[in-house]
């Protein structure tokens, strides 16, 4: 399974591939966390935008791709994780 955070103008992924996770194989009935770094332009206003999240996976020999919308909250000038 691989997730990348498809991100909105003014949100940046802190350094490379800081946008991509790769949480490995998830069994049925359960979960995993992942985790991406991005930077917020000072321009942007505190404020909700949306952000993409693909998911790509495999089933059974076939290779999908789930493509969902995700909220982003900006909180400007702070060190807060963006949920």
């Amino acid at each position: 399974m691989k997730v990348k955070l498809i991100l909105p103008s003014g949100f940046k992924p802190t350094y490379s591939y800081s946008d991509e996770d790769n949480p490995g194989t998830i069994l049925k009935s359960s979960s995993k966390t992942t985790n991406f770094y991005i930077d917020v332009d000072e321009t942007i206003k505190e404020g909700e935008y949306k952000a993409k999240l693909e998911i790509t996976y495999r089933m059974r020999m076939m290779r999908r791709t789930h493509t969902t919308q995700k909220r982003l909250t900006s909180l400007s000038q702070s060190n807060q994780p963006l949920t």
